[in-house]
């Protein structure tokens, strides 16, 4: 019983790692990514706060998919609205833009440097204005000059060191963002992803908690003998 309760207590020791180490990326299926790089001083859109995240799901050696989902009380909105530096000489994006709540609207912007955070080989536009703002983006790519060896390799960085970035508006934070725009509204503003903000891989996490658990057993054994 004792030694029962030994292990119990090493599992929910590791708890911790194996769920909030990992989580951003088990959630994302791929490689994920923070939007929390701004050059505002408004209260509620400054640098480090998390206006959204990017995940890219490896679909095959050649295709891949890439989601923008805005964090609450932000939304994405007008021209280059979602934007990504691909890491690839020549690639394709797919037909299909599939933006939420309001479909249809998004369009293809080709290369831009949206809010001086370096070019960005692929811009997607989208409607001006506050009421087709859009909460989450998804759209598909295809490498036509190579493949991907993994989701982490789809994006790289530009010349400014951003892979992704987005244009965004403060909806309701009960901050000065909410209606610091033009006429008391919301402020629009870009953002782009953070350097180091990508979750710890599962593997590293499921190594380290089977490490403890064999550490565990080979006491047991020794207390046994």
């Amino acid at each position: 019983m004792k030694h029962l309760r030994s292990l119990c207590l090493l599992i929910f020791a590791a708890g911790p790692i194996l769920l909030t180490h990992p989580a951003r990326a088990t959630a994302c299926g791929g490689f994920l990514s923070i939007l929390n790089v701004s050059q505002q001083t408004v209260a509620g859109a400054t640098n480090g706060t998390t206006f959204g995240t990017v995940c890219v799901t490896l679909t095959s050696s050649t295709t891949a998919s890439v989601t923008f989902t805005a964090a609450p009380s932000f939304a994405f909105i007008d021209s280059s609205m979602v934007d990504v530096d691909v890491n690839a000489t020549s690639f394709t994006l797919g037909s299909l833009i599939t933006e939420s709540p309001h479909p249809g609207l998004a369009s293809n912007g080709g290369s831009g440097n949206p809010g001086g955070f370096g070019v960005f080989n692929e811009t997607i536009n989208n409607m001006d204005g506050a009421a087709d703002a859009e909460t989450s983006v998804t759209f598909t790519l295809t490498d036509t000059s190579g493949t991907w060896a993994s989701a982490a390799s789809v994006l790289t960085a530009d010349s400014s060191g951003f892979d992704a970035g987005a244009h965004v508006i403060c909806l309701t934070t009960g901050q000065a963002c909410d209606t610091a725009g033009d006429n008391g509204t919301g402020l629009t503003f870009f953002v782009a992803e953070g350097a180091a903000t990508v979750a710890t891989p599962e593997p590293a996490s499921l190594a380290l908690f089977g490490s403890g658990l064999v550490g565990l057993a080979g006491v047991l054994r020794r207390k046994k003998k």
